[in-house]
C-alpha cells in the first residue's frame, strides 16, 4: 500500500474513506485487514483475482468445471467465502 490507493490487479484504488458519496481524505488511518490470517484486504482481493484468471490459461484451474462437480462446489465454497471476508 502506498498513500491513499493501493494497486489491484494493476488498477490503482483510493483507500480514502466512503462518506455521503464522495471519497474523503484523512490523514489517520486505519488498515482493512482480514480477520482469518491479518493481510490487507486489498492483497486478499488481488490474490483472489489471480487465482480466478488463473482459468484463462488452464481450463482445468477454472473455478467451474463440467466434469468436475465435487471440485466445483469445493472452489465455489472457497469463493464465497473469501467474498465474504472482503464483504466484512
Amino acid at each position: 500500500m502506498s498513500g491513499n490507493s493501493v494497486k489491484v490487479a494493476g488498477v490503482d484504488i483510493s483507500t480514502d474513506h466512503w462518506i455521503g458519496g464522495k471519497r474523503v481524505a484523512s490523514k489517520e488511518k486505519f488498515a482493512n485487514l482480514s480477520p482469518v490470517d491479518g493481510a490487507h484486504l486489498a492483497d486478499v482481493a488481488a490474490d483472489f483475482h489471480a487465482w480466478y484468471n488463473l482459468g484463462n490459461d488452464d481450463p482445468a484451474a477454472r473455478i467451474v468445471l463440467d466434469n468436475d462437480p465435487e471440485l466445483t462446489a469445493t472452489r465455489l465454497y472457497l469463493a464465497d467465502g473469501i467474498g465474504q471476508v472482503i464483504r466484512n
